[in-house]
């Protein structure tokens, strides 16, 4: 690959998630999608609800065009047209509400879909099982952590790009076209979305995001990228798990609103959306270099990991703890 093409495809999938985004929030606001602030909110007036679906679709549309240019056309087009479904059935939830039964049920065929796609040599002892509760677990944190503004896009963008960078580093460059124009969409959608937001992912954009990335993190863990794969989302996934642990210890319903996350905790302490994703983006960075770090094998991967660990547990305590500024 040449330096251009990459960057190209980067800066047109930005530039068309922001101008379609840019279009979508009065349309939004029009129809009456607008999230209204109640007990559990963290913000403090109306903001437009369902955004996502414009960096969603136009992902969707890069994935199913770079299939045929770049290769792995088949597995990818899958996985978007699975991305789409979710999105459509966001869309409805974002307008009037759904249980979650239905939700889930379309979640899961997304995500078996997807499995189904994969070359069956490539699919570890553990089985398909494993891999599609994690992956399902990660299109559904990936909604559960969307409360602040900027900090599910945030993420996303930095693992998405990370994951284009470690997929260059392991000699998979079809994977990074892929990771490219997720990140490029989500860029695109990040300064509609910062604090203070203008409008917000919704479940249009949440949930697709989810199986998005999650895809390309389980390609790359079955690339050989496992280590790197597993510390990449881990600022999402340990606030995430350990909050639902929780909820779960307490007998509470996991579907319920709520705001025990650890960025939350921050939020209730008095830091700002803009100041609680500012640190997740950092550290979602440092992941993304010890990922790096990880692909060297042997005792430097679990060096990364366990750096990792450290670096997210401290963080979520600092978050819990952090006294008002």
């Amino acid at each position: 690959m040449t330096a251009v093409l990459p960057i190209a495809l980067l800066a047109g999938c930005l530039g068309l998630s922001w101008l379609a985004t840019g279009r979508l929030i009065p349309w939004l606001g029009a129809r009456g999608m607008v999230d209204r602030p109640n007990a559990r909110s963290s913000h403090d007036r109306p903001v437009p609800r369902g955004g996502g679906l414009a960096p969603v679709a136009v992902t969707v549309l890069a994935w199913l065009a770079l299939g045929p240019i770049v290769g792995a056309a088949g597995a990818f087009a899958v996985v978007a047209l699975g991305a789409a479904a979710l999105a459509a059935l966001g869309w409805i939830d974002d307008r009037r509400g759904l249980a979650p039964a239905p939700r889930l049920v379309v979640q899961a065929a997304a995500v078996v879909t997807g499995l189904l796609a994969l070359p069956t040599e490539t699919v570890p002892w553990f089985g398909p099982v494993a891999l599609g509760l994690a992956w399902l677990w990660h299109v559904n944190l990936t909604n559960f952590m969307d409360g602040a503004d900027g900090l599910a896009a945030g993420h996303t963008a930095t693992v998405a790009l990370g994951a284009a960078f470690i997929a260059t580093m392991s000699e998979r460059p079809d994977l990074a076209w892929y990771a490219l124009a997720l990140g490029g969409a989500v860029l695109g959608f990040l300064p509609w979305n910062w604090s203070p937001a203008r409008v917000f992912l919704g479940d249009a954009g949440s949930v697709p995001f989810g199986l998005l990335a999650g895809w390309l993190l389980l390609d790359l863990a079955l690339s050989g990228a496992i280590v790197a794969a597993l510390i990449l989302p881990l600022a999402f996934v340990a606030d995430a798990t350990t909050t639902l642990a929780w909820r779960l210890a307490r007998g509470e319903r996991p579907w319920r609103a709520h705001r025990d996350h650890a960025y939350q905790a921050a939020s209730r302490n008095g830091r700002s959306h803009a100041w609680v994703a500012t640190r997740v983006i950092a550290l979602d960075a440092v992941l993304v270099g010890l990922a790096a770090l990880s692909l060297a094998g042997g005792v430097a991967a679990w060096v990364a990991l366990g750096v990792a660990l450290v670096s997210v547990a401290g963080t979520l305590w600092y978050f819990h703890r952090a006294p008002p500024p």
